[in-house]
């Protein structure tokens, strides 16, 4: 796996359509590799993070990103390196600070139609569960969990628009199943993951 990471330069304009359409995101994200290669094949995740008066983007993937077709869209590429050594040390009981933006919900089904539909969880119990679920799925266990506020997604897929909520999460994680925790690792939790959702940022405690 690899780990990048890219300041933006919020005056391009490529940099400015990405973060109002996380579509559009997506698909510069995915021109920094082969075609062909799907997201979910190449367990591509990222996550926005803005630092002081900076954006940057965290990109993992299981192939190493061309940093050159994002530089020519004002990413500009601070560091990509090969993660895979993180796996050794992802041992049972040890424990991590996490964060993580991720959309909590369920699937419940919907009147009229033949498939269910995704329902946020609102409550924060509800979503408390939620990842404990994830955890458990996951290989680790959350030993604390702070909520940091909701942030609000959109795009346009085709000509559809579309909108999410997701959650910030961040406290203390346990590993409990080594080859677990790395597939969640490396694939991400929950849905939308093709939008910026669901990558683990992980620290020393």
């Amino acid at each position: 796996m690899f780990l990048a990471k890219f300041r933006l330069d919020i005056r391009h304009p490529s940099v400015r359509q990405c973060l109002r359409d996380c579509h559009d995101m997506h698909r510069s994200l995915m021109s920094a590799f082969p075609d062909g290669v799907s997201r979910a094949e190449n367990h591509m995740l990222y996550r926005l993070m803005t630092l002081g008066s900076e954006t940057y983007l965290y990109l993992s993937s299981a192939a190493e990103p061309d940093a050159e077709p994002l530089a020519k869209k004002g990413f500009s590429p601070s560091g990509i390196r090969c993660v895979d050594a993180l796996r050794d040390i992802f041992i049972p009981g040890s424990r991590w600070r996490y964060d993580i933006l991720a959309v909590p919900s369920k699937k419940v089904k919907a009147e009229g139609r033949k498939n269910s539909r995704r329902a946020a969880l609102s409550m924060p119990e509800e979503r408390s569960a939620w990842l404990d679920g994830k955890g458990a799925q996951n290989g680790f266990r959350p030993l604390s969990l702070r909520e940091m506020g909701e942030t609000r997604a959109f795009g346009i897929r085709g000509k559809m628009p579309f909108s999410f909520t997701a959650v910030r999460f961040n406290g203390v994680l346990e590993v409990t199943d080594q080859d677990l925790f790395w597939s969640g690792y490396c694939r991400g939790i929950g849905p939308e993951r093709s939008y910026g959702m669901g990558m683990l940022l992980i620290s020393r405690p």
